[in-house]
């Protein structure tokens, strides 16, 4: 029976104290219930990965996400993603990074598509690490 739902990570020495980490799963193929999912995110206080994911093209799942890092340490990180040809289409705003951005070996996405992020990103926030 295919569903998604998100799950709250409770921080424990037996997960290695995940600070509240989230991770989205999704049984069958109906990927439309995980994308509802991730349509719920508002802000991302630490870390975030999207690594090799073969069903974005976009980040336009993520239309709610405003902000992303209020620590020092937090990083995102978007990496060997094959399909992904644009980061934040233009009917959403992308969010604003306030630490660390790592845009790794996306083949399709297009240098444009990167600089345009960075020069929004920078004009609004002042303390990105690049």
């Amino acid at each position: 029976m295919p569903y998604s739902r998100c799950i709250r990570c409770k921080s424990s020495p037996e997960n290695n104290y995940c600070n509240g980490a989230s991770t989205v799963e999704s049984r069958g193929n109906n990927f439309s219930e995980a994308f509802t999912s991730f349509n719920s995110l508002e802000q991302i206080d630490h870390e975030f990965t999207i690594h090799n994911v073969k069903v974005f093209s976009t980040f336009k799942y993520f239309s709610r996400l405003h902000r992303f890092g209020i620590t020092t340490n937090a990083t995102l990180t978007i990496e060997e993603n094959e399909f992904l040809t644009e980061l934040w289409p233009n009917t959403h705003s992308p969010p604003i990074i306030q630490r660390s951005l790592n845009i790794v070996r996306n083949v399709r996405l297009c240098l444009k598509h990167i600089v345009d992020f960075i020069n929004f990103t920078t004009t609004h926030e002042k303390g990105l690490i690049f």
